[in-house]
């Protein structure tokens, strides 16, 4: 993939133009192509955005995704850009991005369902970003130098169906035609189910990989969670719908708390209603449905709002001033992760996902994107 990138703005560093042209080649026999330019649309603000993409042939071996497709290249030569502007403007990278904060969507102005770019900028400048010395420092053969990046990483989403048992004595089983490879899906959905329905963790098992089972959607583009995770939810919600018509309670109103389905005042455990309903278990149903009967999604336009998430890190990097060698000391990373299921499981993709980001910060050949 070759990118090409040119910047235009007036000399308080006000982007007045975006450009991103980007070529990518693929295979002869088949396509894979990665829309490398898409994250300039939305990065930055600037009321000029053309973004292209061609596409080559050649004879090579078809690629595949990698870790953060389309957005690692493509803000990688963003942010590449980005830097050799401030350098020619004699201007602080991040005091660049500040002035060219994107408010809502630079596209199509929609506003963002979430973003916390600007409180991660603050938080990570907060390492003495603003006092480091020009230049760098040295610490005997090391040189010391801080560097930041800033990036986007579209949502996915995909249909998904998944079916809940609730069965007396609260234990109840998740099922659904997901496959767990290593994401955590077989603990996040039995905890979705049992939050919900207000039981131990411990009394909820998880059923999947079976194609007789619910359709779920596929494991990847970090869309499982959201996407599976509504429907068992919904199923979930169905469960303590049902349980509510058995006791002629509003079921918009219910909750389920410690084995018990509640209202107000008023508490009946489960066991007692599937035994007055004369059943042995309730079985709820839930669907993740995207607009228009869509497969995958990657944004709602309908609903007036954008779905990237915004990232940002601030590193102190060293480099021994005779070897090719450079180890990172420091990182800040600041995600807005919504709704979570454990503390445990946003850290895990915050630990490992920037590992990726420091291999490309490194591979920079820019100027200007700190003091080394």
């Amino acid at each position: 993939m070759e990118h090409r990138v040119r910047l235009g703005a007036n000399e308080d560093g006000e982007l007045q133009a975006v450009v991103h042209e980007v070529d990518n080649v693929t295979a002869v026999t088949d396509d894979y192509v990665e829309f490398g330019s898409v994250p300039s649309k939305a990065l930055y603000a600037s009321p000029h955005i053309s973004t292209s993409q061609r596409v080559r042939r050649g004879h090579i071996n078809l690629s595949s995704f990698m870790r953060s497709p389309i957005d690692g290249p493509g803000t990688w030569a963003l942010g590449s850009a980005m830097d050799e502007l401030a350098h020619t403007l004699s201007m602080d990278p991040l005091t660049l991005r500040l002035v060219n904060y994107a408010e809502s969507h630079p596209a199509d102005g929609t506003p963002w369902s979430s973003k916390k770019l600007r409180e991660a900028y603050e938080e990570g400048a907060r390492f003495g970003w603003w006092d480091r010395p020009k230049g760098g420092t040295r610490d005997g053969h090391w040189l010391i130098g801080c560097g930041m990046a800033d990036c986007t990483q579209g949502q996915f989403r995909f249909t998904s169906h998944a079916r809940v048992r609730l069965r007396a004595y609260c234990t109840a089983t998740v099922e659904a035609g997901y496959t767990d490879i290593g994401a955590g899906s077989t603990t996040i959905f039995p905890q979705i189910a049992a939050q919900t329905l207000g039981i131990d963790i411990s009394s909820v098992k998880g059923i999947s990989g079976d194609t007789d089972l619910p359709y779920a959607g596929p494991a990847y583009g970090s869309g499982t969670t959201i996407a599976m995770g509504t429907a068992v939810h919904l199923a979930a919600n169905d469960v303590l719908r049902q349980l509510a018509d058995v006791l002629a309670w509003p079921a918009d109103e219910v909750r389920g708390d410690s084995g018990a389905l509640t209202w107000h005042d008023r508490r009946r455990s489960y066991a007692d209603i599937l035994r007055a309903a004369e059943r042995d278990e309730v079985v709820g149903n839930g669907e993740m449905v995207l607009p228009g009967g869509a497969s995958a999604a990657s944004s709602d336009p309908s609903a007036g709002r954008s779905s990237p998430h915004s990232v940002k890190g601030a590193r102190t990097a060293a480099a021994w001033s005779c070897r090719a060698r450079a180890e990172v000391s420091r990182r800040w990373r600041a995600v807005p992760s919504g709704r979570r299921g454990t503390a445990a499981l946003p850290r895990r993709g915050c630990v490992l996902r920037p590992v990726r980001g420091r291999s490309f910060g490194l591979r920079r050949r820019g100027r200007g994107a700190g003091c080394g």
